[in-house]
């Protein structure tokens, strides 16, 4: 341990490189000045992580050299300039787990080349922190409380997921998280940046409420390639402008790991401030009207646009032109000669035209003028030769009168010539026994059936899905639903399972009501999962069975007798 007390300033400069390793290192800084003379000093266990810095009066740290800590607690009084801990020169002050700074105490960073790494938690409660003129980087949480924060340069978000508790303005941000991590901005926080913001790894995850926005004129740097979601906005991002002339503003926006970046060149006639946020949605689009012009809007992903102004009642925009969206594979472009943006307008969408860069992948921009924003999807023509895939909300089954039943319900359909029937006794061969016409296209509910009238005789369990297929040829499976024959026509001991398949729930109502009654559920190869007395009805969580087919078998104690079903557990 190194400790500097007393009431005499103390003057310590390295000649060399210091290492304080071992068992709870701590350094004591009371008052002084050190100076780091090009060395590295580190205060800090490589095994056990414990070791501290404890600034508990006036420090000056100078040079340039590096400062090493684990944890670092500033809990000083300004004395000394105004300054109780204060950096010169051009250090590293590396952090290797939470800075925490109370009790009024003041640190600042002064030079051109001064830099924090934290890897921990930045906690303020009180007092005044200076960032330096470099690089604040942070790959913990972020939580100021109270006291004043000056930016003076860049803060950069590292490490892996964290949350962003405060209100702050930033000059420069970067967004470098380690892969696949995140930085969720808390509902109570906001970031806003007056200067840069550079997406390179990592997601900012928003909302309304806990929000980033850039000021005008910002410079907005990220990859726009929809195949590589290294670094986007999960949620919405506001970005403002102050220009007359047409100005291209980058939304680099998407959504549970689908990222589509956006473009705006709103026109204004106002250089007061405008706000222009943007988000993107996953899956089917709110239900507006579909003009005659339009066939086919699409079901996989939509986006939502919206201004705000605060410039006295003047219209700030007389016209838009244009909006720029990105599709890849899964938006199902396949013809873009075709491909259109459509945007709500009173209820309806409005075709605002543009025509694809490419099959499967590119851009499209509009190219019909507007003056408002609002919900906006990718969409065809006159003809609908994009699928823009198939909506199927339900399949179902249900047997009686040695007759299978089988009904589904689409959402909406784009491009769909049949289902055809498809039926199996193992789950693993498939033989079709059915076809039936679909709507093509259509934007609203659709129901469908069919009937299962050749059963051969004897069957007991058998598997139902359905291929959905285009009028190009190409098709999608529906999930599998199972259908247990032996309970038919019993009239006496027996029950009723549903939902069939099932989620994360299933309901067993006894056909004989005789208050007595004991379920067993067993796996494919035979374990016991589940078993529980019960009266008439009984609900079984199934959400955390894995998924497949499962048997069950209701034993009436008071008659003796024994009936079996199956039941599948699917996620689908």
């Amino acid at each position: 341990n190194l400790l500097f007390w007393n009431d005499y300033y103390v003057s310590l400069k390295f000649l060399s490189d210091m290492t304080m390793d071992g068992e709870e290192q701590h350094m004591f800084l009371y008052t002084g000045r050190m100076d780091l003379n090009g060395k590295t000093v580190s205060v800090y266990n490589a095994t056990n992580q414990t070791g501290d810095l404890n600034v508990l009066g006036t420090f000056h740290i100078e040079g340039s050299g590096n400062l090493n800590v684990y944890n670092h607690i500033n809990t000083s009084s300004a004395t000394c300039s105004g300054e109780a801990l204060k950096f010169t020169g051009t250090p590293t002050h590396h952090i290797y787990n939470d800075y925490l700074q109370m009790n009024n105490a003041t640190a600042a960073f002064y030079g051109e080349g001064a830099t924090i790494i934290l890897d921990g938690d930045f906690i303020m409660s009180t007092g005044v922190f200076e960032a330096p003129t470099a690089c604040f980087s942070i790959g913990g949480d972020w939580n100021r409380t109270a006291g004043t924060y000056t930016d003076n340069g860049t803060i950069k978000f590292i490490g892996q997921d964290a949350t962003f508790y405060s209100s702050e303005t930033f000059a420069n941000v970067v967004m470098a998280k380690d892969s696949g991590y995140s930085l969720t901005i808390d509902y109570n926080g906001d970031i806003v940046v007056t200067s840069s913001l550079t997406l390179t790894s990592g997601v900012f995850n928003t909302t309304l409420a806990g929000s980033l926005s850039t000021l005008c004129g910002v410079a907005l740097t990220a990859n726009t390639d929809c195949d590589n979601p290294i670094s986007y906005v999960n949620g919405p991002i506001t970005r403002s402008l102050c220009s007359t002339s047409p100005t291209t503003l980058l939304f680099p926006i998407g959504k549970s790991g689908n990222y589509r970046p956006m473009w705006l060149e709103p026109e204004q006639t106002t250089t007061e401030p405008i706000t222009y946020t943007a988000e993107q949605f996953e899956g089917l689009p709110p239900n507006h009207c579909v003009p005659s012009d339009i066939t086919c809007v699409s079901k996989v992903r939509w986006y939502r646009v919206f201004r705000g102004c605060n410039c006295h009642d003047i219209n700030p925009i007389t016209t838009v032109d244009p909006i720029k969206l990105t599709y890849c594979s899964d938006d199902g472009v396949s013809n873009p000669d075709n491909l259109r943006v459509v945007m709500e307008e009173e209820g309806c969408w409005k075709n605002i035209g543009g025509t694809g860069t490419g099959a499967n992948k590119g851009t499209i921009s509009s190219d019909v003028k507007f003056d408002e924003y609002s919900d906006i999807v990718l969409a065809n023509d006159t003809n609908c030769f994009n699928p823009l895939p198939v909506a199927l909300s339900s399949f179902t089954g249900t047997y009686r009168g040695e007759v299978e039943y089988l009904n589904w319900t689409t959402a909406s359909e784009i491009n769909n010539s049949h289902f055809e029937i498809l039926r199996s006794f193992d789950g693993s061969n498939w033989n079709k026994i059915g076809e039936v016409k679909g709507a093509g296209n259509a934007q609203s509910n659709k129901y469908y059936s069919f009937q299962d009238h050749n059963l051969p005789e004897g069957s007991s369990l058998v598997f139902y899905r359905l291929r959905q297929v285009d009028f190009d040829g190409a098709f999608e499976l529906s999930k599998i639903i199972v259908e247990d024959l032996s309970l038919a026509g019993t009239g006496g001991p027996g029950m009723k399972v549903f939902p069939n398949p099932a989620k994360d729930l299933i309901v067993i109502e006894t056909r004989s009501r005789t208050n007595e009654h004991f379920v067993v559920l067993t796996d494919m190869i035979g374990r016991v999962v589940y078993e529980q007395s019960f009266d008439d009805v009984i609900e079984i969580n199934t959400s955390l069975f894995p998924t497949g087919v499962y048997t069950i078998s209701l034993v009436e104690l008071s008659g003796g007798q024994t009936s079996h079903s199956k039941i599948q557990i699917s996620r689908d």
